[in-house]
């Protein structure tokens, strides 16, 4: 599940967007607080980048960075990625990771003013 959730969706089983996740990673706990307090009512894992001043209650592991800027954000999920692979032995070296930091970068397209 990607974006933002709505009331209810790890909590109401009656909602036809009803989800079971077994874990959850925020890019900031200040902008996604109902989905770290759902997943906490349902004992789901919540795992957060967090910088100094973000919120971190009910967040079960903290990856300290910069969770504010595009190209740090990008860089830490680059990171995770390409560890994640190796841990589930899906590619062997940081070499066979066939991406780029701007992979990670979310392309956002600006509208011409009317």
């Amino acid at each position: 599940m990607q974006g933002r959730i709505m009331p209810g969706v790890f909590t109401n089983p009656n909602r036809e967007d009803f989800v079971e996740p077994s874990i959850i990673l925020v890019s900031d706990t200040r902008n996604e607080k109902q989905a770290v307090k759902e997943a906490s009512k349902t004992s789901t894992p919540v795992v957060a980048l967090c910088d100094t001043d973000n919120w971190i209650k009910f967040v079960d592991l903290i990856i300290p960075c910069n969770n504010k800027g595009r190209r740090s954000l990008a860089v830490v999920y680059y990171l995770l990625a390409r560890e994640f692979l190796k841990e589930k032995g899906i590619i062997k070296s940081n070499e066979e990771f066939n991406y780029k930091v701007s992979d990670f970068e979310a392309k956002v397209e600006m509208k011409a003013k009317q």
